[in-house]
C-alpha cells in the first residue's frame, strides 16, 4: 500500500503554523480582541467563546488546506475498510484506557495531577462552546495530522522506533508542559499517560495506513474525555 506523506516543505510549514500560528497567536488574539467588545457593552464570555470559535474554524481551515492532499489520499483507504478500521479503533482504545487507567491510579498515588485536565476543566465554564468544539474536532485532526502525519510519518521509514519515540513523546510533552514550566516535577510525570494515548495513536494509524484512523482515535478518546468532564461538572455542582 502507498502510504502518503507530506513533503519535507509542508511538513516544516504546518510544524511552523502549529507551534506559532495556533499554539500562540490564535490562542492569544482572542484575548485581545475581546476587550474591545466589552467595551461596546457585550458580555465578556460570550464574545470571548465566539471569537475563540471562530479562530479554532480557522485553525482548522488552514491545516486541513496545507494537508489536502494527504487527507484526501487516506480518505479514500479509510471509506473503502470504515467498519474494520472502526473496529480495530475501538479494541484499541479499550487496552489503551486500562493501561491508563491504572497508570493514572499509580500516579494518583503518589500525589501526580494532570494540569492539563485541571485547565480544561476551567476553559469549559469559560468558554464551554469554543472548547468543546476545539476538544472534539480541531484537536484531534490538526493533532494527528502534526504528531502523526508531520513528525511519526516523516521519521517513520528512519526509523520505526523513532518515529513512536519521538512523535509520542513531544505529544506528551506539549500536554504536561505548563507544569514543567512550573517546576512541577510529580505532576510532569502524566507525560506517560499521554506518551501511552500517542503510542496507540500512532499504531492506529501505522497499522491501517490512514490518518482518519488515528483521528477517529483521538476525536472518540476526546469525546469521551469531554463527556465525563461535563458529567463530574454536574454532579460536583
Amino acid at each position: 500500500m502507498n502510504w502518503s506523506k507530506l513533503s519535507k516543505g509542508k511538513t516544516i510549514a504546518l510544524i511552523i503554523f502549529y507551534a506559532i500560528g495556533y499554539q500562540l497567536v490564535f490562542s492569544l488574539l482572542p484575548y485581545f480582541i475581546t476587550p474591545l467588545f466589552v467595551n461596546l457593552g457585550f458580555p465578556e464570555n460570550n464574545v470571548l467563546d465566539l471569537i475563540n470559535l471562530l479562530f479554532q474554524i480557522l485553525a482548522l481551515y488552514i491545516a486541513v488546506y496545507m494537508c489536502k492532499d494527504v487527507l484526501s489520499k487516506d480518505w479514500k483507504v479509510f471509506k473503502k475498510n470504515w467498519k474494520n478500521i472502526f473496529k480495530s479503533v475501538l479494541v484499541l482504545y479499550l487496552f489503551m484506557y486500562v493501561i491508563n487507567y491504572v497508570l493514572a491510579i499509580g500516579l494518583m498515588y503518589i500525589g501526580s495531577k494532570s494540569a492539563n485536565q485541571e485547565q480544561l476543566i476551567e476553559l469549559i465554564n469559560q468558554i464551554p462552546l469554543s472548547y468543546n468544539f476545539m476538544a472534539v474536532i480541531v484537536a484531534p485532526i490538526i493533532e494527528e495530522l502534526v504528531f502523526r502525519v508531520a513528525l511519526f510519518r516523516n521519521t517513520y521509514e528512519k526509523s520505526k522506533f523513532g518515529a513512536y519515540f519521538f512523535s509520542s513523546l513531544i505529544f506528551g510533552l506539549l500536554h504536561v508542559i505548563s507544569s514543567i514550566f512550573a517546576g512541577n516535577f510529580i505532576d510532569s510525570l502524566y507525560i506517560v499517560v499521554y506518551i501511552n494515548m500517542a503510542m496507540f495513536m500512532a499504531r492506529a494509524y501505522e497499522k491501517h495506513k490512514t490518518i482518519f484512523a488515528s483521528i477517529l482515535y483521538h476525536f472518540i478518546n476526546n469525546l469521551i474525555a469531554v463527556i465525563l468532564l461535563e458529567v463530574f461538572k454536574y454532579v460536583s455542582v
